[in-house]
């Protein structure tokens, strides 16, 4: 996989958009996997997805963009389905763009 050896070299950051568009859902869990691990180790992440299940998932802390703005942040517990479809309804978009180092749940 050319993301696990890409992250071999441990770079201090990572930028993702959509990573798993049009990948199955093993190899999903394993990318989530590696992002997690490369997060544990100090890699920062920057996640760009409009897959809410993806966000959830993988971050700690996401920032809900519209029209390039931040419309609002959510992080820790907060970062959830639920939480993440209001504030991209309220907002009137659905693009989300994660900021951190850490993935969720590393």
């Amino acid at each position: 996989m050319l993301f696990a050896r890409a992250l071999m070299h441990e770079p201090a950051l990572v930028v993702l958009l959509d990573p798993t568009a049009g990948v199955d859902v093993g190899a999903r869990a394993d990318l989530y996997d590696l992002l997690r691990a490369a997060a544990a180790k100090g890699t920062a992440a920057l996640l760009g997805s409009s897959d809410f299940e993806e966000v959830a998932a993988v971050c700690n802390r996401v920032l809900v963009v519209r029209d390039g703005a931040v419309q609002a942040e959510l992080s820790g517990d907060d970062v959830r389905m639920d939480r993440l479809f209001a504030e991209a309804h309220a907002a009137g978009g659905h693009h989300l763009e994660r900021h951190g180092a850490h993935g969720r749940g590393a």
